[in-house]
């Protein structure tokens, strides 16, 4: 009766199915979120390009978890696939935990409470700021911006985590830090990219900038996987090799 009644309780915690992820409950899942989730409109660009790019055997550093659901749908449908993710809003730990180990995800999904950085001049902590939408949350505030909490994020360089873990692949998304990244880091390790840009922090200077950062690094958009402000980056090798 005991676990009966627990398997009750851990399925009414499900409040959608997205890509074979049950994704759990939450108070940082407000009702619209989930409203996308249900629908399978949540991060679609994100996901597809995801779903679409990464192959079995893939290692993978996830910057900008979110709420963990990206990277447990690519662990969950990708085969032998590795992610190290990192997120920097402390309040969303908890619950990425408990959605990688309700979907048997975690000895192939880890997430740490950091920020990636990259080059010699980079902070060992960064300011974030939190809001009630966790979707919203991004490393500069808007002036006399309400209900916005402070925090202090740990970073962990970039150089570091190419020794630590190897990986092939990034996903970024980190709401408009991406161009400092691009600036300080060595790709040459990474075949494919896919990152969130936002025209309307970096406008048409800091696009043109992060274009060419990729072009520089060997890299080449791929159109078919890249849609409204999700992009695709692959280095020759890679696409050679599809």
């Amino acid at each position: 009766y005991r676990r009966q009644r627990q398997m009750c309780i851990r399925d009414s915690d499900v409040r959608a199915t997205l890509h074979n992820v049950e994704i759990l409950g939450g108070r940082h899942l407000k009702r619209r979120i989930l409203e996308t989730m249900i629908d399978g409109s949540f991060e679609k660009p994100e996901i597809d390009a995801g779903l679409g790019c990464i192959k079995p055997g893939d290692r993978v550093i996830e910057m900008g978890a979110g709420s963990g659901t990206v990277g447990a749908i690519l662990t969950k449908n990708i085969p032998d696939v590795q992610i190290m993710s990192f997120e920097a809003n402390p309040n969303l730990l908890p619950a990425i935990n408990e959605l990688y180990a309700h979907n048997g995800l975690t000895d192939r999904n880890t997430v740490q409470n950091k920020a990636v950085v990259a080059g010699k001049d980079a902070p060992k902590t960064i300011d974030f700021f939190v809001r009630k939408n966790f979707l919203g949350s991004r490393v500069f505030a808007e002036n006399n911006e309400p209900d916005v909490e402070e925090v202090k994020v740990k970073t962990i360089q970039y150089e570091k985590l190419r020794k630590g873990f190897r990986h092939n692949v990034l996903m970024m998304d980190i709401e408009g830090a991406e161009l400092d990244f691009l600036r300080g880091a060595d790709l040459s390790d990474v075949d494919l990219v896919i990152i969130e840009l936002h025209r309307k922090v970096y406008h048409r200077p800091g696009m043109q900038e992060c274009k060419r950062a990729f072009a520089d690094q060997g890299f080449i958009l791929d159109e078919a996987h890249s849609k409204r402000s999700v992009f695709t980056y692959k280095k020759q090798n890679r696409i050679a090799a599809e």
